[in-house]
């Protein structure tokens, strides 16, 4: 009975080893493969970033110079940015040359601005109240005596 039990024992040792010799380098293949999928899945959302981005009227060259803040803008930045310089609806449409139900539609998130009046937009940011009236107002003027 005792040789019995040793033998069985050292069945299963030397089974036990050969699964092992087996199962190892599978091991070492998933943990390669899972790293590759950590490294797959980080790319993936850099690419995702970067099409939101883009999405959001910038450039990839903006995004390789980390200039990102400076071209973002949502219908939350546009509103704040008309109510920081003390415009209505009609006086920021002068002031960007597009028509006043266009911020109405961007400040509302229903549509988005075109490169061109992001573009705007972005130089409109550096501007305070008064210069902000005065161009307004130099606008109004040019087209009232136009007429």
């Amino acid at each position: 009975m005792n040789l019995d039990k040793v033998l069985k024992d050292e069945m299963r040792r030397l089974a036990r080893s050969e699964v092992n010799r087996a199962v190892d380098p599978l091991k070492q293949e998933i943990l390669e493969l899972k790293r590759q999928d950590r490294l797959i899945l980080s790319e993936k959302d850099e690419l995702e970033k970067t099409l939101k981005v883009r999405d959001n009227g910038t450039t990839g060259d903006d995004n390789l110079h980390g200039n990102l803040g400076k071209r973002r803008v949502g219908p939350k930045s546009i509103r704040s940015q008309r109510r920081r310089l003390g415009l209505n609806l009609q006086e920021f449409a002068i002031l960007i040359d597009v028509n006043q139900n266009s911020i109405f539609n961007w400040e509302h998130g229903t549509s988005k601005p075109r490169t061109a009046a992001v573009d705007k937009l972005i130089e409109v940011r550096k501007l305070g109240r008064k210069e902000a009236r005065r161009i307004v107002e130099d606008k109004l003027n040019l087209s009232g005596s136009e007429s």
